[in-house]
């Protein structure tokens, strides 16, 4: 089977040590028709030195913005002097595990309706992973909750995301929350079960963590007003502290909200929309040590949502 040109896109901003770790990692791949486009967005020495030692690098091309331009911006410019025919977007204080790319371009060429494939992970010692749906529908609904991929294991296929306008050069946090929010309407989604790279998880500031929330917030309400139109003030903030995982909505209204969100829905997508939904309400009794005997309250077994139950105890092991 041919082997398709991959972009690795890396866009970097004052990193140094983990760089390194970062570009090694994609350098040893066991997949070999690959190439690195590295954007420095306007770093300082260290990064830029670190950069020089990787020059001569034929699988490299570095590119310097002279001022910070955003990482948006910056991946824009390389996935636009990209060649591949996917793109891979890599953070540049993350690393791949060395079969990351060789198993998503088996996985697009053995799976016809595919645009966009994320993978589980690992993270640092002191944290804990979390559990990722798999099939395209399930990911879109929980788009209606939070952030369904980890972005520097998505591959994407490059007509997809240049057909969705790639980044929004303004969203300089939670802009993959964006792009897929965006990519919903036309392309499909997937991760994938093997662990295919490693997501450092950067602590940030309270002003950053403040921002990427309320960015997050706009998107999910854009989504939430296409099943509520003209969705009223107080749904908006019951539907984002349950998203959120933020003490407040009582049991009965969780159950009604996420009915009103169900109208109009045809069998099977009321069922796939359930799973998200009645999954998230399990992680929020959990976290709140509501009783676990909820599940028969609400009939969760009787309609057919035990196994979700099962899956949401997996994900409730990182709250």
């Amino acid at each position: 089977m041919a082997m398709p040109l991959v972009s690795v896109i890396i866009a970097v901003k004052d990193e140094t040590t983990l760089l390194q770790r970062c570009l090694n990692s994609y350098l040893v791949q066991d997949y070999s028709n690959i190439e690195i486009i590295v954007v420095n967005d306007g770093s300082g020495k260290e990064t830029h030195d670190i950069l020089e030692g990787f020059i001569d690098n034929e699988k490299i091309q570095i590119y310097h913005f002279e001022d910070c331009q955003g990482q948006s911006a910056a991946r824009n410019f390389g996935i636009s002097h990209s060649s591949g025919v996917y793109i891979a977007i890599a953070d540049a204080d993350d690393f791949a595990y060395p079969k990351r790319i060789s198993t998503q371009v088996k996985i697009f060429q053995n799976t016809a309706d595919l645009d966009i494939l994320g993978s589980h992970f690992t993270v640092d010692p002191g944290f804990k992973t979390w559990e990722l749906f798999k099939d395209d529908a399930s990911i879109r609904y929980q788009l209606l909750l939070n952030n369904p991929m980890v972005h520097s294991a998505v591959m994407i296929r490059k007509s997809a995301i240049r057909n969705s306008n790639l980044y929004r050069s303004e969203m300089d946090t939670a802009e993959d929350y964006d792009l897929y929010a965006r990519m919903r309407y036309h392309w499909k989604f997937r991760n994938c079960k093997p662990k295919l790279v490693h997501y450092h998880i950067a602590l940030k500031d309270e002003k950053a963590i403040e921002k990427q929330k309320n960015l997050a917030r706009k998107i999910r309400e854009q989504i939430l007003n296409e099943f509520i139109p003209e969705a009223g003030d107080e749904a908006i903030a019951l539907h984002h502290a349950f998203s959120e995982l933020s003490k407040g909505p009582t049991l009965s209204e969780l159950i009604e909200h996420i009915a009103i969100i169900g109208q109009g829905l045809n069998s099977k997508d009321l069922k796939k929309l359930n799973k998200i939904l009645y999954t998230q309400i399990f992680l929020y009794c959990s976290k709140f040590q509501q009783k676990p005997a909820f599940a028969v309250r609400l009939n969760i077994i009787k309609k057919g949502y035990g196994n979700w139950i099962t899956k949401a105890k997996r994900i409730y092991n990182w709250l």
